[in-house]
C-alpha cells in the first residue's frame, strides 16, 4: 500500500504543477502584465537643514514613474499612488548624484526616469547685517528732522558664504515728504549689497524694523490756512455758485518773530471773478501777504499758488403756461377735445425758463388708426428749448376726452 502511494507522488506532484501552470496561463489571459508610464510626477526633498541646495532654480521638480502590474492593478492607478523622494538629509557640501526612491501601496513594480537627480549643497552660513535709514523724501518746507531711531540696528542673513559675503546692509526706505509729525512706523526692509542693489537669495530674519524720526516745525517757520475769495457778486443771474475744493489748503512761511507775529489767523487769495461764467470751471490764484509785510520780511515756502475747483450750476426755475390749444394729428374726420386747452407746468435751468413762451409749446393727441369713438389720450408736448431739454414738463389734466366722429358718405 505504502509502495503504491509513494508510486504516485510523483504523478501528483506533476498533476498539482501542470494544474498551477493552467491557473497562471488562465489569470495571465484574463488579467495580463502590463505596463505604463506616469509622467510628472512631484519629487518630494528631504532637505538638511544645515545645507543650502544652490542650484535649486535648475532642479528638476518632476520624473516620470514606469509601472509594471496587472492590468486591473494600473486600471486603478492615480499619480497620487506614487511617492517620489530624494533624500538629501545625510549629505554634505559638494554635488551628489541622488538617488531616486519611489514607492507605492498598489501591487507593482515601480521605476523612475531618471532614476537619479543632480544636487549642488554649499553649508548654509548666517551673519548679522547693520541696518541702515535711507531717507528719499526731505520733510516739507518749514520743517526738520531728528536722527532715525531704529527698534533693531542689526538683522540676521541667511544664505550660502557667497551670498551672505555680498550683503553690504539692510535698507529700510522712509519717505518723509508728507510728514509734518513724527514719524514712528514699521519699515520694510530688504538687503543691498556695496552698489544699493537689492539681493534676493538670502532670508532675512525680520521683514521689518521700526524706525522713528522726530519730525517738529522749525521756530522761523509757521503755517497758516488759506481762504479762496470769490465775487459772489459777479455771477450772473439765474446761476448758483459753490465752491468744491482747493489744495493746498495751508501756506508756510518763515520769517523773524517779531514778522510772523504781524500775520493773521489766516491768508486770503486774490479776489476770483465769476463775470461771463455760466460752467463749472479750475483756477490756480495767487495767495496775497498782508500790505505790511510785502517787502519780503515775510517768505512764502509752501502755497505760494492754490488751485481752486468752482461748480456753477444753472437755478432751477418752473414757469405755468395756461390755456395751451390741444392739436389733433393724425385724422380725416370729425374730432371733438375736451378740454381743448391746457396748461402746462415746465421745470428746467432759469435762464431758459425766464425766456420761454406759449409760442414755443406745442400739445398734441394723435388719433392715428383709431375708429369713430370717445378716448381718454394722454396729450404729448414739445418744447421749442434749443439744444437743452427742461427737466420736467407737466400737463394738466394729465388726460383729455377725444371724440371721433363717423366721416358722413
Amino acid at each position: 500500500m505504502i509502495r503504491r502511494i509513494r508510486g504516485n507522488v510523483p504523478w501528483f506532484i506533476a498533476s498539482l504543477a501542470l494544474a498551477f501552470m493552467v491557473w497562471v496561463v488562465a489569470t495571465l489571459q484574463v488579467d495580463p502584465i502590463r505596463v505604463t508610464v506616469f509622467n510628472n510626477v512631484p519629487i518630494q526633498l528631504i532637505e538638511n537643514d544645515a545645507m543650502i541646495i544652490t542650484n535649486r532654480t535648475s532642479l528638476r521638480r518632476m520624473v516620470a514613474v514606469e509601472v509594471r502590474a496587472r492590468q486591473s492593478t494600473i486600471e486603478r492607478m492615480t499619480p497620487e499612488d506614487l511617492t517620489v523622494r530624494a533624500d538629501l538629509s545625510n549629505y554634505n557640501a559638494g554635488t551628489h548624484a541622488v538617488p531616486l526612491q519611489v514607492s507605492t501601496a498598489r501591487q507593482a513594480t515601480v521605476d523612475t526616469r531618471p532614476a537619479q537627480l543632480t544636487v549642488t549643497l554649499e553649508q548654509r552660513q548666517a551673519r548679522q547685517k547693520p541696518v541702515v535709514v535711507e531717507i528719499i523724501g526731505e520733510p516739507p518746507p518749514g520743517y526738520q528732522r531728528g536722527e532715525p531711531q531704529l527698534g533693531q540696528t542689526q538683522v540676521l542673513v541667511t544664505g550660502t558664504l557667497a551670498q551672505v559675503d555680498r550683503v553690504d546692509r539692510i535698507r529700510a526706505t522712509v519717505d518723509l515728504s508728507e510728514e509734518r509729525t513724527t514719524f514712528s512706523r514699521l519699515v520694510g526692509v530688504s538687503a543691498v549689497n556695496a552698489n544699493g542693489t537689492i539681493l534676493s537669495d538670502v532670508v532675512l530674519g525680520a521683514d521689518t524694523v521700526e524706525v522713528t524720526i522726530e519730525i517738529r516745525q522749525r521756530e522761523d517757520v509757521v503755517a497758516l490756512p488759506i481762504r479762496p475769495q470769490i465775487d459772489f457778486e459777479s455771477l450772473a443771474d439765474g446761476y448758483v455758485v459753490r465752491l468744491e475744493t482747493y489744495t493746498p489748503q495751508t501756506a508756510t512761511l518763515r520769517g523773524s518773530a517779531a514778522a510772523l507775529a504781524l500775520l493773521p489767523d489766516l491768508l486770503d487769495t486774490a479776489t476770483i471773478d465769476l463775470t461771463d461764467r455760466t460752467e463749472s470751471f479750475t483756477i490756480n490764484v495767487p495767495v496775497r501777504l498782508p500790505d505790511a509785510l510785502a517787502n519780503g520780511e515775510v517768505t512764502l515756502l509752501e502755497g505760494q499758488t492754490i488751485t481752486v475747483d468752482i461748480v456753477i450750476e444753472a437755478r432751477i426755475s418752473q414757469v405755468q403756461l395756461d390755456d395751451i390749444e390741444v392739436t389733433v394729428t393724425g385724422t380725416v374726420g370729425s374730432v371733438r377735445v375736451i378740454p381743448s386747452l391746457v396748461t402746462v407746468l415746465v421745470t428746467g435751468p432759469q435762464p431758459l425758463i425766464d425766456t420761454l413762451t406759449a409760442d414755443e409749446i406745442v400739445v398734441t393727441v394723435d388719433v392715428t388708426q383709431l375708429a369713430p369713438g370717445t378716448y381718454d389720450l394722454q396729450p404729448v408736448v414739445t418744447v421749442s428749448f434749443g439744444t437743452d431739454e427742461p427737466d420736467e414738463i407737466r400737463v394738466i389734466p394729465s388726460t383729455v376726452g377725444v371724440i371721433i366722429s363717423a366721416v358722413e358718405p
